[in-house]
């Protein structure tokens, strides 16, 4: 299953770098951020819809728009303008090759930073199907 989710990141990450070069002509790649994590994390903002879910990955309110602070193969940092409330998620990152790529999070961690700012990071459980 991580195998699955890695190839999923690393398809998230290629396909949003090839829609940065398409629209400005510069790569939108990834720096590695410092830390002491086992999977090398890339910090990199990639817009992404973040749905309340149930446990077994059925969406249970309208998603929002979140932006990614940084992607793993286990994990993702992301910001949003509304509080995160609840403890499973559904991120659903579009491509421009139509491919829409479903992950199940379990948040691990939260902060308010502002009124219309807040923060979280989650573990990302498995990679959820296509939904047609």
């Amino acid at each position: 299953m991580l195998d699955d989710i890695a190839t999923v990141i690393e398809e998230i990450r290629e396909s949003y770098c090839r829609g940065c070069l398409r629209c400005t002509g510069d790569r939108a790649d990834a720096w590695p951020a410092g830390d002491r994590r086992s999977d090398p994390r890339e910090s990199i903002a990639i817009p992404f819809y973040l749905s309340p879910s149930s446990e077994d990955g059925q969406p249970t309110q309208a998603p929002v728009i979140a932006v990614t602070r940084d992607l793993s193969s286990r994990g993702i940092g992301f910001q949003c303008d509304e509080p995160i409330k609840g403890d499973f998620f559904i991120a659903e990152f579009d491509s421009p090759e139509a491919h829409t790529a479903r992950l199940l999070l379990e948040i691990r961690w939260r902060q308010k930073k502002s009124p219309h700012h807040y923060v979280a990071g989650a573990h990302i459980l498995r990679v959820l199907p296509d939904q047609v």
